[in-house]
């Protein structure tokens, strides 16, 4: 949340109205196209192009060929030569690509999935406005209705526009629902049983309902919602547009089912104590390196270039989740020029001549020795930890007849006893080694019964950090807990192939995150003053695992929604 808060009231800075000296002195953002003209301080033109930029933009603009090992790529720079090369390439696998940003979605339609790629973005006469919809590899031009366009062959055929007719009567309502997944199904049996009905009618509304149910037949899909809900939210759309309709017939009970929710933009405060005679202790300040993980100059491993002769490791994974492998056939890899080798378990050398490892230089050689096959028998730790073992051994030791320790750890083992053991001592005995967080956390949630649609209106928390070493750090490691658990318990799920076991949730697209409008409307964060914690450091408590546990008050929030709906 300290990020979401970070960003958001930063873009609230540019969220006013420019002074009054200003106004008519700037450009619209329709005319913002990149550059001004430094003459005038307007949007430019290219009035004032020199003779060598004219030529050099001739240069680019000039069409584009270029031939790889496996695939073509084509740049038009018009609809004539487009039509052209649609007739050339008609019996190829080719695809028409303008941002090429869907590969990044969905990458099982790569560009390897093609011979040929068709860059349309220089084609000039699809920024202008027409009429005429379609042009095909023959060159004519037609235009088609939206339901002839479900069902059309766009094998040699580009769209240059689309039209929204103006509705030259009145009396027509229009809505948009916009679902996750955008698929079409055309109803045309509840459209023809609509036609010339009364919405208003309860009788009409529930044989509509009917006979859409019936209709409809979601597609099952492991990664999507289940077909039964998305079934129940198609119902549930028509019965909101209906209550939009018709709010002068309905009961004002259901009335709130019309419209969808409103959000209204972020507020919140924090609120935290600090002591100026303890600074910098409990002084509120930002992390030291935050202008330098802010200023875009982090490097990570994607961002260093690959050194001479890099190779790359790619796992071969099965096709069945739960298999034996009996045999592995690589011979259709190894063609590719690409791959160098092929390695498998029966590959790497045995007898521990494949257990090389870089050299550790230790720099400071504490009192207590490393550990590697034995447990140390020189240090007090060890004495702590055999005491802890004995007491929970001895019952399970006066059970048996003189045994082996190896008897006895086995026997152990299959009682479910814990043989490991851990011990913390502070400087003196006075204290436990424990102390304990408080925190609460109260949700408002406000949920939309007929499509599941919620937005979290207020949240308020109280925590306790003791005496905070810095509330700036503290106070948004809490938030960005809180946020993080909101997101673990309402958005984000895995789901698996049933088959292969395959991760389907493997992206942003399917695995959803916490974004700005997904975070509470109303957002309060307090630290408990005048709480020190005489265990901690500096009397301070952890940040960590409280906060985010806190999330669950989100998902019960809405639950009791549920339950008074």
């Amino acid at each position: 949340m300290s990020l979401h808060r970070a960003i958001l009231d930063a873009m609230k800075s540019f969220a006013v109205d420019a002074p009054r000296e200003l106004k008519g002195k700037l450009i619209d953002i329709e005319e913002l196209d990149g550059k001004l003209c430094k003459k005038s301080g307007k949007a430019c033109v290219d009035h004032c192009k020199t003779k060598d930029e004219q030529k050099c933009e001739n240069q680019i603009q000039r069409p584009i060929h270029i031939i790889g090992d496996v695939a073509q790529l084509f740049k038009p720079t018009n609809l004539q030569d487009l039509i052209q090369l649609l007739a050339q390439q008609k019996t190829e696998n080719y695809r028409l690509v303008f941002g090429n940003t869907s590969f990044g979605l969905y990458q099982k339609f790569g560009p390897w999935n093609f011979s040929v790629l068709i860059d349309i973005r220089g084609v000039k006469e699809l920024y202008t406005i027409q009429w005429t919809v379609f042009a095909d590899s023959n060159g004519t031009q037609a235009q088609y209705s939206l339901v002839d366009f479900l069902s059309l062959d766009l094998k040699g055929k580009v769209i240059t526009s689309v039209t929204l007719p103006k509705f030259t009567f009145t009396g027509v309502r229009a809505q948009t629902y916009k679902p996750s997944h955008c698929l079409q199904t055309h109803a045309v049996q509840t459209e023809a049983f609509l036609l010339n009905k009364q919405l208003g009618d309860p009788t009409i509304l529930k044989n509509a309902l009917s006979l859409l149910s019936s209709e409809l037949v979601p597609e099952s899909r492991p990664s999507w919602s289940s077909a039964t809900y998305r079934k129940s939210l198609a119902l549930s759309i028509i019965y909101k547009f209906v209550l939009n309709v018709c709010q002068s017939k309905v009961s004002q009970r259901y009335t709130s089912g019309a419209t969808g929710l409103v959000r209204t933009p972020i507020v919140g405060t924090q609120d935290y104590g600090t002591d100026p005679s303890e600074y910098p202790v409990s002084k509120p300040m930002p992390k030291i390196t935050a202008p330098y993980l802010a200023s875009g100059k982090v490097g990570f491993l994607d961002d260093l270039p690959p050194v001479p002769g890099q190779l790359f490791a790619s796992p071969v994974l099965s096709t069945v989740g739960n298999a034996d492998i009996d045999s592995m056939d690589p011979s259709i890899a190894l063609t590719l020029p690409e791959v160098k080798a092929f390695i498998k378990a029966s590959d790497i050398p045995k007898g521990g001549t494949n257990d090389w490892r870089p050299q550790g230089i230790p720099f400071v050689r504490g009192h207590q020795e490393h550990r590697a096959y034995s447990i140390c028998w020189t240090t007090p730790w060890h004495y702590c930890g055999s005491n802890i073992l004995q007491n929970r051994m001895a019952p399970v030791k006066a059970s048996m007849v003189n045994p082996t320790w190896e008897q006895l750890v086995q026997q152990c083992y299959e009682k479910g006893i814990d043989l490991t053991a851990s011990f913390m001592t502070y400087p003196t005995d006075k204290y436990a080694s424990r102390y304990n967080y408080y925190s609460v956390a109260c949700v408002e949630a406000e949920l939309d019964v007929l499509n599941g649609q919620y937005q979290l209106r207020l949240m308020d928390m109280l925590y306790d950090a003791g005496i905070s070493m810095n509330p700036e750090l503290d106070i948004g490691q809490a938030e960005g807990g809180f946020i993080m658990g909101m997101g673990y318990f309402l958005l984000e799920g895995m789901k698996f192939d049933p088959t292969i076991g395959k991760a389907l949730h493997d992206g942003t697209w399917d695995y959803k995150i916490p974004l700005a409008k997904d975070l509470p409307m109303n957002y309060n964060f307090k630290f408990i003053r005048n709480a020190p914690n005489p265990l901690g450091v500096l009397r301070s408590k952890a940040v960590g695992e409280p906060p985010l546990t806190m999330g669950a008050a989100a998902l019960l929030a809405i639950k009791h929604a549920v339950e008074a709906a």
